[in-house]
């Protein structure tokens, strides 16, 4: 990795196990906390992970259900959610779990998948 324009060193910017929900326990409890934004064909349900997590970690679990398509469509819509979270992942908001189910649709652009989860996140921080 090479260093940024100003000199300082490089930020790691990697999808790596901390940052994925794990077990079917973290996914209901986002889900029962009750607190979900719409944007667009994603639906958001966010909760503060407290312990669960390393202190300002926000983690991502997803839920891509048969209705979205085949295997393979549903796979493609995974690995662009995952790819525009890891992009942005250090501008969101920290410390939550960010829980998102995926309704049908055409994939979309990476960027418009950015652009869809940062503006659902900051909505569900003010809250």
């Amino acid at each position: 990795m090479e260093p940024s324009p100003d000199g300082a060193p490089p930020r790691r910017n990697r999808f790596g196990a901390r940052f994925r929900m794990h077990g079917a326990a973290a996914f209901e409890r986002a889900h029962e906390a009750r607190v979900r934004r719409r944007a667009g064909p994603l639906l958001v349900y966010a909760r503060p992970n407290g312990d669960l997590a390393r202190p300002g970690d926000t983690r991502l679990g997803l839920s891509v259900s048969r209705r979205c398509g085949h295997a393979v469509h549903r796979h493609r819509l995974k690995r662009r959610i995952r790819e525009a979270f890891r992009t942005i992942r250090l501008d969101l908001p920290t410390g939550y779990d960010l829980f998102v189910v995926v309704h049908p649709h055409d994939p979309l652009p990476v960027a418009e998948y950015r652009r869809l989860l940062a503006h659902a996140a900051r909505e569900l921080d003010r809250r």
